[in-house]
């Protein structure tokens, strides 16, 4: 992939998509392309059960016209299909109702890209090499415990490409992005139970990535830690959580702050901003800068610059997750979350 040149054209797909949208009449535009590919390489005790190549492209086109909203999109980024696809999202908006709330965030909100956050290192990686690396983390796991009786596959993937944005505000950007993984998934045996768990390591840079030995050992290991579990007596205890089920308790509470559920009143935290919603010794930040790390981005799927923010402060709630829209529908100003939040 020269992301060079696939660069150039996905940033003149989306500000030619807009300029045209601007000449067609709307009042407002938004166009994001994006453009990827890559690769995927399941084995199963022993033997490639798959191997999976992917490449796509595509273009999303939102148009405002006197506040009715209008969205399509198409997969081909010629400039036939770019014309046809405005003129669609144009005849969409002019059948749909008006929304005081709908249209591009405010101008001077508009994001930069002066700090490169590293999230592009592509793996140039073969069929046989990845072959090689997932049937290293299968045996690791096959040969750690005899209990280890099955497997369900070890897999290594590796995925890169583009995605450009621009609106009518004149803002345009982009950013390159890859992300590469090795996992592992096998089933223990033992006083007539059988369990299964994994482990999979994930990274921007391959180099990143833990080795594969050491994935399919933690694959077992936790496998063989689900034998023998007992059911305990109803009781009051403490509860640990390891990081990948804490993740998911945490996306209840940004689910519940989050714009879309609020204005539609859907949330247990309605007018929560100074509560105290978690024991004092609970902080969560919000840092969208770090490098190489999945969640983030210099600016949102609306433009908006991102920040880092304090959003748990010694347990008290200080902010919400808004979008432009969703903000506008609260009468707040947006946080730029638009698309989610980046790196709790």
């Amino acid at each position: 992939m020269d992301i060079n040149a696939l660069e150039d054209s996905l940033q003149d797909a989306a500000t030619g998509a807009v300029e045209l949208a601007r000449s067609l009449g709307a009042s407002q535009s938004e166009a994001g392309a994006s453009a990827d590919e890559g690769l995927s390489v399941t084995v199963r005790m022993g033997e490639i059960e798959s191997v999976e190549r992917h490449a796509s492209r595509g273009i999303g086109i939102t148009v405002y016209c006197d506040g009715s909203k209008g969205t399509a999109s198409t997969t081909e980024l010629s400039k036939s299909s770019i014309e046809a696809t405005v003129r669609k999202a144009l005849s969409i908006a002019s059948y749909t109702e008006t929304d005081a709330h709908a249209g591009l965030a405010d101008a001077e909100l508009m994001g930069r890209a002066d700090a490169p956050l590293d999230l592009y290192h592509p793996w140039e990686l073969e069929v046989d090499k990845a072959r090689e690396i997932a049937l290293e983390a299968e045996d690791a796991a096959r040969s750690a415990d005899d209990r280890i009786e099955n497997s369900e596959g070890a897999n290594v993937s590796t995925d890169s490409g583009y995605r450009a944005y621009a609106n009518s505000h004149g803002f345009s950007g982009g950013h390159a992005t890859s992300s590469h993984s090795i996992s592992c998934s096998v089933i223990a045996a033992g006083n007539a139970e059988l369990e299964r768990d994994y482990w999979v390591s994930s990274a921007r840079a391959s180099t990143d990535l833990d080795s594969a030995q050491s994935v399919g050992l933690r694959s077992a290991e936790r496998a063989l830690a689900r034998l023998g579990a007992q059911q305990i007596k109803t009781c009051q205890v403490p509860v640990v959580y390891p990081a990948e089920l804490a993740r998911g308790l945490f996306g209840h509470l940004v689910s519940a702050i989050s714009g879309s559920s609020l204005y539609r009143r859907a949330s247990f935290l309605l007018d929560s901003i100074g509560r105290s919603i978690f024991p004092e010794f609970v902080t969560i930040e919000e840092r969208p800068h770090i490098p190489r790390a999945f969640g983030s981005a210099q600016f949102d799927g609306d433009g908006v610059q991102t920040n880092a923010r304090t959003l748990i402060d010694s347990g008290q709630l200080t902010g919400y997750v808004l979008s432009a829209y969703s903000a506008r529908r609260l009468q707040m100003r947006t946080t730029g979350n638009a698309g989610g939040v980046h790196n709790l």
